[in-house]
């Protein structure tokens, strides 16, 4: 899902973004992927190779992330007389290995039957 979306937006002028008005409305100009707190970078290119491949892309086996930085122009409107500007929007992604996610409520339950509280 995050390899579709990073794609969806770095591939905006044929992408099919239906719910995204910078798109809609052909303001988007770019997408920047850059690191996030410093985790490993999301495997985006690996999980392209795949899917380009006709293969799903391998399940994350640890914490990654990026930083998405948006760059879109706004829509003159009244409060800026006019005035069209560029404005960024930065979305931080963090990908957890689903496993990890599937074996909370395991843990939780581990730590009930040794008197142990989690440290989530």
């Amino acid at each position: 899902m995050i390899t579709s979306l990073i794609h969806q937006l770095q591939h905006y002028p044929e992408a099919l973004l239906a719910a995204f008005p910078p798109v809609l409305q052909d303001r988007l100009l770019g997408v920047k992927v850059s690191a996030l707190d410093g985790l490993p970078l999301f495997p985006y290119q690996e999980g392209i190779d795949s899917l380009s491949r006709g293969r799903w892309p391998e399940a994350t086996r640890h914490e990654s992330g990026c930083l998405l930085e948006i760059k879109f122009r706004n829509q003159p409107d009244l409060l800026r007389r006019g005035k069209e500007g560029v404005s960024r929007l930065f979305l931080g992604i963090r990908d957890y290995p689903g496993e990890w996610l599937l074996d909370l409520p395991l843990l939780e339950m581990l730590c009930k039957m040794q008197d142990l509280t989690p440290d989530f």
